[in-house]
């Protein structure tokens, strides 16, 4: 008997992309987000199963959950849901690698290209 594989009622996060990216295990990271939360007053923990489970789409987030796991990997909320820690050619991998002084020449290149580079075709 083949066992279906039931598919994600949520869409696809990089949670499990930053805390491989950040070397934690799922323990680990649970026992941060636990913490976090606990700094927030909030007394209810968090267990690696369910880091697993939001992981692999089974489960959702909340705010607050999505706010602590960002605070426990490094990152902000929005680079859980739409940023690859692992991609090579994107512009915020080498943003993290940077450090301030490298950060500011990095935005004073990038500003630079956009003024001096031609404004995108308009679609339609």
């Amino acid at each position: 008997m083949v066992k279906k594989v039931k598919p994600s009622a949520f869409s696809p996060t990089f949670i499990k992309q930053w805390r491989e990216y950040r070397t934690l295990s799922q323990v680990q990271l649970a026992e941060l987000v636990s913490k976090a939360l606990r700094a927030r007053g909030i007394k209810k923990g968090y267990t690696h199963a369910s880091i697993g489970r939001l992981e692999n789409g089974k489960i959702g987030y909340t705010q607050v959950i999505l706010e602590v796991l960002a605070e426990s990997l490094g990152t902000d909320p929005p680079s859980l849901l739409i940023r690859d820690p692992n991609d090579p050619a994107g512009i915020w991998t080498l943003w993290e690698k940077a450090i301030p002084e490298q950060r500011a020449t990095i935005t004073e290149h990038a500003e630079i290209v956009i003024r001096h580079s031609p404004a995108p075709a308009k679609p339609g």
